[in-house]
C-alpha cells in the first residue's frame, strides 16, 4: 500500500509539472470563451522563430475558435485577390519608431491574486506573461506607495511629518506582493525595463491633507515641500535597490490631473504643466541627478495622463531647456484615445522628435453594466488590439497594460472601482483564466521586440473595421499585425511582403500576425 501511494504521489507530480499546449476552453455567459489553467492544464505558447526562407507564419485568434493557432503558409499559394480585396503595399525604406518594450503592472491587487494560486500556478501565471512560451512581456510598472489597487490607501511614511524622510519604509505590500513577483518575472523575461509611478505622497503634505479627494502639495516648485517630494522618490528607488530591484525609469506622477477634481475618489495629487516644469527643474530633476539616478541611468517620463492633455504637458515641460534636459519620453494613458483618437501622438512628435512616447496603462470594464469582469468577452480583446494599432502607427514606442491578474469581481481595490483584466484569477477553485485580451495582446508582444521598426505602408480600399500595422525586427523580420472587427470576412493582399503579391482572408473578429524571414 505504501509502494502504491507513493507511485500515485509520483505520478500526480508529473501530471502537475506538464504544461501542455492548445486551449482548454470554458464558456461563460459572453459571446466568446476563456482559455483554463489550473494544475492539471494550461496551454502555452511556441517560442516564435524564423520562418523557413521563402515562407510565411501565420498565427491567428479569433472569437469563435483559435487562440494563437500558428499555420504555415506557401506565398506563391496565396492568391485570394478580389475587387473588394483591401490592398497593403508596404515601403521597407520608410521607417518611423522603434519598439521598447510590451509589458504590465505589479499592482497589490496583481500580487495578493497571484499569491493566493498555489506555487505551481504562481510560476505558470508569471511565465505566462514574461516566458519565452508566454506574452514575453519585458516591461514592468510599479505602484510607488499605494494605488486605487491596493488594499488600503497608504504611503511609504504616513504617521510622521518628516520631510527628510527619518521613517521611510516599505510598505508590507511592496514586500509581500509586488517585490518577489518582479523578481520572479525578471528571471523569466532576462532582465525587466521597470518603471515606477506615484499616485499620491503622504496626505500631510497636501493642503487637504487627504490621500484622495482635490489635493495640492503645499508651497510651490523649488520650495521644501517640492524638493522633499523629489527625495521621496530617490528614497523608493534606493529602498527596492536594497531588495535586489532596480529601475529603467520613472513617470512625474500618476494622472496629475486628477488631483484638480472635486471628490477624486482615489490616491492623487494635482500638478499642472507650469508646476510640473518648474519642479523638474528646480527640483526632480537635479535632486534625481544628484542621487545618481541622471538621465544616463534612469529614463523620466512626462504626464502618465490621458491624451487630451498629451500636448499640453509636452510643450511645456519639452520647450523649457531647463526642464526638459532631464527627460526622456512622455507616458499615456488610453482611456481617452476611442473619444480624441492619436492626433495629439502625431503633433506631439512633429514639434518634439527627441522624445519617446509609450502607453502606460490600459484597461476595460469600468462602469460596464455595473459587472466588471466578463469573462470571455470577445470586443474587450478587440478594444486592445485595435489601440495596440493605433498606438503603433502613430508613434507609441510600446504599450503597458494595468493589473497583470485580478479577481472574479475586478478587484481588490479599495475604493471598489472593479476593472478587468487579460488574467482573471479564482482562488476558490484555485485556477486562473486567460481572457481575450490576453491573446491580442501576444499579437504584438511576442513578435515587436525591443528594436523593431515600424514601416510605412499606404492603405487603398480601406475598411474602418480592419486594422493594420508593419513592422522589421532587428532579426530582418517582417512582421504585418491585422484586426478584423467585422462580422464578416475580409479580403486582403499584400505588396512589398513576399516576392509575390499575398492575397488572404482575414476570418471575422480576428487577429492575425504574419511573419516572413528576409534574410
Amino acid at each position: 500500500m505504501d509502494k502504491l501511494l507513493a507511485c500515485t504521489i509520483v505520478l500526480l507530480l508529473f501530471i502537475n509539472t506538464i504544461k501542455t499546449d492548445g486551449c482548454h476552453k470554458r464558456k461563460f455567459k459572453e459571446d466568446s470563451f476563456v482559455c483554463v489553467c489550473n494544475e492539471l492544464e494550461c496551454d502555452s505558447f511556441e517560442p516564435v522563430t524564423n520562418p523557413p526562407k521563402g515562407l510565411i507564419y501565420s498565427y491567428v485568434s479569433d472569437k469563435d475558435e483559435h487562440r494563437f493557432h500558428k499555420d504555415t503558409l506557401d506565398p506563391k499559394t496565396l492568391n485570394t485577390v478580389t475587387a473588394d480585396s483591401i490592398k497593403l503595399s508596404i515601403n521597407v525604406n520608410e521607417t518611423y519608431q522603434q519598439i521598447i518594450g510590451f509589458g504590465g503592472a505589479f499592482t497589490d491587487a496583481a500580487g495578493i491574486n497571484i499569491k493566493s494560486l498555489p506555487d505551481k500556478l504562481v510560476l505558470d501565471l508569471i511565465r505566462d506573461y514574461f516566458g519565452k512560451d508566454g506574452l514575453e512581456y519585458n516591461m514592468g510598472r510599479v505602484t510607488i506607495g499605494g494605488a486605487d489597487f491596493s488594499p488600503r490607501p497608504y504611503t511609504h511614511q504616513d504617521d510622521y511629518q518628516d520631510l527628510n524622510w527619518t521613517h521611510f519604509a516599505l510598505a508590507e505590500e511592496d514586500l509581500e506582493y509586488k517585490i518577489p513577483y518582479i523578481k520572479l518575472a525578471n528571471d523569466f523575461s532576462g532582465g525587466l525595463k521597470l518603471f515606477g509611478s506615484m499616485w499620491s505622497p503622504p496626505a500631510w503634505m497636501k493642503y487637504q491633507q487627504r490621500i484622495n479627494g482635490t489635493g495640492i502639495l503645499i508651497g510651490d516648485p523649488g520650495e521644501v515641500y517640492y524638493k522633499a517630494m523629489a527625495s521621496y522618490m530617490v528614497k523608493f528607488l534606493d529602498e527596492y535597490k536594497k531588495h535586489g530591484v532596480e529601475f529603467w525609469g520613472i513617470t512625474t506622477l500618476n494622472e496629475p490631473s486628477a488631483g484638480f477634481k472635486p471628490d477624486y475618489p482615489f490616491n492623487c495629487l494635482g500638478i499642472s504643466p507650469e508646476q510640473m516644469t518648474k519642479w523638474i527643474a528646480k527640483d526632480l530633476g537635479p535632486i534625481l541627478k544628484a542621487a545618481g539616478y541622471g538621465k544616463d541611468k534612469l529614463k523620466l517620463l512626462i504626464l502618465d495622463d490621458n491624451v487630451s492633455l498629451l500636448f499640453l504637458y509636452a510643450s511645456r515641460v519639452f520647450s523649457n531647456y531647463e526642464a526638459s534636459q532631464y527627460v526622456s519620453g512622455v507616458a499615456v494613458h488610453w482611456y481617452e484615445n476611442k473619444l480624441f483618437g492619436f492626433d495629439q501622438f502625431d503633433k506631439t512628435h512633429q514639434f518634439f522628435p527627441d522624445y519617446f512616447m509609450l502607453s502606460t496603462e490600459a484597461c476595460t470594464g469600468l462602469g460596464y453594466d455595473g459587472i466588471a469582469v466578463k469573462l470571455g468577452l470577445w470586443s474587450r480583446g478587440e478594444e486592445y488590439a485595435n489601440d495596440l494599432v493605433g498606438n503603433m502607427n502613430h508613434w507609441s514606442s510600446g504599450w503597458v497594460d494595468w493589473n497583470l491578474a485580478l479577481n472574479t469581481i475586478g478587484g481588490p481595490n479599495w475604493v471598489s472601482m472593479f476593472v478587468d483584466s487579460p488574467i482573471i484569477v479564482n482562488a476558490e477553485k484555485q485556477e486562473y483564466y486567460k481572457q481575450p485580451m490576453y491573446y491580442a495582446l501576444a499579437h504584438f508582444s511576442k513578435f515587436l521586440k525591443p528594436g523593431s521598426t515600424r514601416l510605412g505602408f499606404k492603405v487603398t480600399n480601406p475598411d474602418d473595421n480592419v486594422r493594420t500595422t508593419v513592422f522589421k525586427t532587428d532579426q530582418n523580420q517582417l512582421v504585418v499585425i491585422t484586426v478584423n472587427s467585422n462580422d464578416y470576412a475580409a479580403n486582403l493582399t499584400i505588396e512589398g511582403f513576399a516576392e509575390n503579391v499575398v492575397g488572404l482572408t482575414l476570418g471575422p473578429h480576428s487577429f492575425r500576425t504574419l511573419v516572413i524571414n528576409k534574410s
